[in-house]
């Protein structure tokens, strides 16, 4: 029952993590987090959207090379954690964090020109859905990396609700959604998909 309940823990917090946990996260995630930035090729004047951000080590780096950041998280703690870690950025209207889902996100059409998240499509409610509403806030041409892992978790955590999605699965789901010019990079043990918005 212990190990029950452990896995069920791990499982909740990966998804929808606390403060030590995104702290966590950003030391586990910081070499994925790069190459997922690296894929994005974020520009100076660009809007970008990251999904989960957790920790907000990502969000940060964004936020220093982008015209305009925006952070969604489903944490109350992660939200309220980075909303007092952008204080300066938000002031100036640089950086948005929003607590929401990802299959309701708070922004209009067309918002942005990139996004990227992180190991969290496996607790999306609806892959789907939230693809789709990915896709909705993205400008045509608008670019897409979504970093899942090579291999499926272990069946302790896999069966609270820790999914894995292959290779295909992602391809079939990403047309479905509105994208484009889908690609796979594999990077250690992460599966990079980038992707582009259909005109």
């Amino acid at each position: 029952m212990a190990r029950v309940g452990l896995a069920r823990t791990v499982t909740r917090q990966l998804g929808e993590p606390s403060r030590l946990a995104g702290l966590v996260l950003n030391r586990a995630n910081r070499r994925v987090n790069s190459c997922a930035l690296e894929l994005l090729d974020v520009q100076p004047t660009e809007h970008v959207i990251e999904i989960g951000f957790g920790g907000g080590r990502a969000l940060a780096e964004v936020a220093r090379g982008a015209g305009f950041a925006a952070g969604v998280d489903r944490s109350r703690a992660a939200v309220t954690s980075a909303r007092n870690q952008f204080a300066t950025e938000i002031e100036a209207g640089r950086v948005e964090i929003a607590e929401a889902s990802v299959e309701a996100l708070p922004f209009a059409e067309r918002s942005f020109h990139c996004a990227f998240t992180v190991h969290t499509i496996y607790f999306w409610p609806q892959p789907d859905e939230g693809l789709a509403e990915v896709a909705r806030v993205l400008r045509p041409g608008g670019r897409l990396v979504l970093v899942t892992s090579l291999k499926p978790p272990p069946k302790a955590i896999a069966k609270h609700g820790f999914g894995h999605l292959e290779r295909s699965e992602q391809q079939i789901m990403l047309s479905r959604a509105g994208f484009t010019d889908i690609e796979f990079v594999t990077r250690g043990a992460a599966l990079f998909a980038t992707a582009r918005r259909a005109p």
